[in-house]
């Protein structure tokens, strides 16, 4: 029935000289068909290994998730994406961590292009998350409106499915000012809306959005004030780490518009903070502010 089938369809035919014996009809008809075997002899494997894999890992399994991402990729057609998925986003979250931010592009981004449209916004939210942060430590200067809006979605994501606390962790993503005037600015407006917020949240995000309006409005007396407040924020609460944040912030508008008692104060104190507390980019700006200082 089968034969008689590729016959009528022009796939074989029989020969001529000999009676009962048949040739494919073209001479790309057998590499197709051994093409498509191979692949789907390949996705078979690679389905099998990543079970086999899951087995033998057992509970230490999210250690190995990007190893298992990858034979999920190349077995989704047989297995479904549930799993690519999962493991997809622990191995981003591990890149992120590990500061590698072109794996965790990869792997947020294949996580997301495999996630149905209607797919849960819970589930989706931490990927673009993810995602967004990853772009913004990859992507070029004129490409990063992207990763602006990527960390749109994610707020917006967060708060449909009412986790808020996720939602001001994405408005406080650190977005350096090189990359736009308004560069997350409605973010932050409407994170400092949410209640309760964290304090320590809160104080970055005002330091954050001192520095927007700055950039964007140039009210650098309400951008200044801004910028107290999340000092006595910061101060409150004893934390180091983000007082630091907020000093060198403060020392960059005091020092665009001639501030300059405000510049040298902020950035005095930033240096005591920058031998003890390991933040290499306010680091970084703290020292170079100060070489300005000491040149005038």
């Amino acid at each position: 029935a089968a034969l008689r089938e590729a016959v009528a369809a022009d796939v074989v035919e029989e020969l001529d000289d000999q009676p009962g014996r048949f040739q494919f009809t073209h001479a790309l008809i057998p590499q197709t068909i051994a093409q498509e075997l191979s692949t789907t002899d390949r996705v078979r494997k690679h389905a099998e290994i990543a079970r086999k894999m899951e087995a033998m890992y057992g509970d230490d399994s999210d250690e190995h998730a990007s190893e298992l991402a990858e034979h999920y990729a190349e077995a989704e057609i047989l297995l479904g994406s549930e799993d690519l998925v999962r493991y997809s986003r622990i191995a981003g979250e591990a890149a992120l961590a590990a500061y590698d931010f072109h794996s965790a592009h990869l792997h947020f981004t294949r996580a997301l292009s495999t996630m149905a449209p209607d797919q849960d916004p819970a589930e989706s939210a931490p990927l673009l998350f993810g995602l967004a942060q990853a772009q913004l430590a990859t992507l070029e200067r004129r490409n990063m409106p992207e990763a602006v809006t990527t960390l749109g979605q994610a707020f917006e994501l967060f708060l449909e499915v009412g986790d808020t606390d996720a939602a001001v962790r994405v408005a406080a993503t650190e977005i350096p000012s090189v990359y736009g005037n308004e560069a997350g600015a409605d973010l932050l407006a409407r994170a400092l809306d949410i209640e309760p917020i964290d304090p320590s949240i809160k104080a970055r995000i005002l330091s954050r959005q001192g520095v927007v309006l700055h950039l964007g409005s140039g009210d650098t007396e309400q951008a200044l004030r801004t910028q107290n407040e999340a000092l006595t924020i910061a101060r409150e609460i004893g934390d180091e780490r983000i007082e630091f944040g907020i000093l060198v912030n403060t020392g960059f508008i005091a020092g665009r518009h001639g501030r300059s008692s405000v510049f040298r104060t902020a950035i005095d104190r930033a240096l005591e903070f920058s031998d003890r507390v390991d933040i290499p980019r306010a680091s970084a700006r703290t020292h170079f502010y100060a070489s300005l200082i000491k040149a005038t």
